[in-house]
């Protein structure tokens, strides 16, 4: 059996993805293509990953039972990745490779491809945070950024060492910023092949507008952290970007200028050091 693991990264239109599989989730059942539900997986398996009990591949095999008569699965799930709870643990995906070793090691005697998206670090890190202050009581930019560890993420290190696990053939990536261009062929490479429509409910969760924020920090003085989580869903849809506000980022000119370019320079050096990698070039594709 194929397996097509999809493993994000956070904030790569990984929930637009996931979406738009579930609503095709009849058309590639008739093409022989099994769609497990990223709730499913999440509960079922990726809560699991840092289980150490002995029955974790039997638990990975019977979730693949029903899939038994397709010739293809599809997993996605960008926490298999890790939680990215930074206040535990500063580093971005540090356990990644451990995860998906661990997951790899369960899919045995079937094929594995895995793909991943990468996004710049300046405005991944900024979407990051807001996306933390959905789930966590509120914390201020600075305060969030204090914590993590930025200087340590690298898609570099992170792709470098799944590739290591899965094979360099087998691992396909793009850069988020030309997902609009590189939509369709994503979709069908996870699919094997299959043509996938497009999710009519369109894009999900956009991060926070500069405004938003603002607002949020005022509310954090006026009422606390723990009451202006609740408020967090409500301002985004009251201040968002698609309405002409600016869209948040957590670094200043100088700084996201930097990151920017240490992410060009990464994915040079991923091309240059592992050129078996399958890298989805809006160019090359079209």
């Amino acid at each position: 059996m194929k397996i097509s693991l999809h493993l994000g990264a956070h904030k790569t239109a990984s929930t637009y993805l996931q979406k738009t599989l579930e609503a095709n989730r009849a058309n590639l059942s008739s093409a022989a293509v099994y769609h497990i539900p990223m709730r499913q997986f999440r509960t079922s398996i990726t809560a699991n990953l840092g289980d150490p009990s002995p029955n974790f591949s039997e638990r990975v095999a019977a979730l693949l039972e029903p899939a038994a008569n397709c010739d293809w699965v599809i997993i996605s799930d960008e926490n298999i990745l890790g939680s990215c709870e930074i206040f535990e643990d500063p580093s971005y995906y540090h356990s990644a490779a451990g995860r998906v070793g661990k997951l790899i090691e369960a899919f045995r005697g079937h094929e594995v491809e895995v793909f991943i998206a990468t996004r710049s670090y300046d405005s991944f890190v900024s979407s990051m945070y807001c996306e933390f202050i959905r789930h966590h009581p509120f914390v201020t930019p600075e305060e969030y950024l204090a914590a993590a560890d930025v200087d340590g993420l690298s898609w570099f290190e992170l792709i470098g060492d799944l590739s290591k696990i899965v094979g360099e053939d087998r691992l396909t990536y793009w850069r988020f910023e030309d997902f609009d261009k590189l939509e369709q062929i994503v979709l069908s490479r996870i699919a094997g092949g299959g043509a996938i429509g497009r999710d009519s409910h369109g894009r999900v969760r956009e991060s926070q507008s500069q405004a938003g924020i603002e607002v949020l920090k005022g509310l954090r003085w006026l009422i606390g952290r723990q009451r202006t989580r609740l408020f967090v869903g409500r301002v985004g849809r009251l201040l968002p970007k698609r309405r002409g506000f600016r869209a948040f980022r957590a670094f200043g000119a100088g700084d996201a200028l930097a990151l920017a370019r240490r992410y060009e320079s990464d994915l040079a050096r991923l091309r240059s050091k592992y050129p078996a990698l399958n890298f989805l070039d809006p160019v090359a594709e079209h």
